[in-house]
């Protein structure tokens, strides 16, 4: 069973993933840094969190919601793995400034 409290935090989360969701352009326009990595991280929680919800409701949303998140968090990963490693090549990573 879900208590009041987990659905709180449950919502607050996927306020935050929603807010993200809508911030998408101005994150693409920023010039790349390694402080991408922690837009992974919010996401991979939310896939995990709709995993753990889906577990005990067995609501139809939060599986789709849980496949969903677990793809769009695949796809960031690879985006921001591809510009980590592309800026390591040009030494842009790490550096003294």
């Amino acid at each position: 069973m879900v208590d009041l409290f987990a659905n709180i935090l449950f919502d607050l989360a996927l306020f935050f993933t929603l807010l993200i969701a809508f911030l998408y352009k101005n994150f693409i326009k920023i010039k790349f840094f390694i402080s991408w990595w922690a837009f992974v991280f919010p996401l991979a929680a939310m896939g995990i969190s709709a995993m753990v919800m889906y577990a005990h409701t067995k609501d139809f949303f939060l599986l789709c919601l849980s496949y969903t998140m677990v793809g769009v968090t695949t796809a960031v990963i690879a985006v921001v793995l591809y510009q980590t490693l592309i800026h390591m090549q040009k030494g842009e990573i790490c550096i003294q400034e």
